[in-house]
């Protein structure tokens, strides 16, 4: 009898030790929660605008024009530097103006084409597609988003348009022809800049380690 007793409580002793050594090494389901990646975003509107700090000017307080169909402006020329990171939106901001005035928005228009040809001149801001626009005595101002840049030709027929975002990603190095498209003598280009957000390329989050910057202005003489 007590050799049965004996050997039920050896059982049950060897039951525990199974179920406990199970129980240790038994390893919890490890879940994985992907990490969700920051959306690199610039809104059209004037608060994001002001709030985006990376900017290059690309023109400053020059004369332009278009008098009698001869644009008459400059070629600027950019390096893209810090290249594990992309350009991931922006703005187009352009001041301009002409005998100190704003300009006649019917007629007077920034062309700006990168070197990439087809992808810009006259650049017609569009207020439905995102551009605001705002007129003082003096000048004229225009805020575009980078992924929206509508040009066309003079006629504004039909209108093309361009996420200029990502041309800036094609090349380290690339060119802008650059002119205020107005028939006077008078014509000014108060301020043509970038502003920029940057995303890095590997972890996909915004980044200010990038950089644009104007490695050359020269004189431009062009018809159209």
């Amino acid at each position: 009898m007590g050799g049965v007793k004996n050997s039920i409580i050896i059982l049950i002793a060897t039951g525990v030790l199974v179920v406990a050594s199970s129980w240790l090494s038994r390893k919890d389901d490890v879940v994985v929660v992907p990490e969700v990646k920051a959306i690199v975003e610039c809104p059209s509107d004037l608060e994001s605008f002001t709030n985006t700090i990376n900017k290059v000017k690309l023109i400053e307080n020059k004369q332009s024009n278009g008098f009698n169909g001869v644009l008459k402006g400059y070629k600027v020329s950019i390096k893209r530097t810090q290249l594990t990171s992309e350009i991931a939106c922006g703005y187009l901001h352009y001041i301009a103006s002409f005998d100190n005035k704003p300009l006649e928005q019917n007629s007077m228009t920034l062309f700006m084409t990168p070197g990439y040809g087809q992808f810009g001149g006259h650049i017609w801001a569009d207020e439905q597609r995102g551009a605001i626009i705002n007129e003082t005595s003096t000048s004229t101002e225009f805020i575009i988003p980078l992924d929206t840049i509508t040009h066309d030709g003079t006629a504004k027929t039909p209108i093309k348009i361009t996420n200029w975002a990502k041309l800036f990603n094609v090349s380290d190095t690339f060119n802008f022809g650059i002119a205020l498209s107005a028939d006077t003598p008078l014509g000014n280009l108060n301020l043509v800049e970038i502003v920029y957000k940057c995303i890095n390329k590997e972890t996909g989050k915004e980044t200010d380690n990038c950089k644009l910057e104007v490695t050359n202005v020269s004189g431009l003489t062009t018809s159209f």
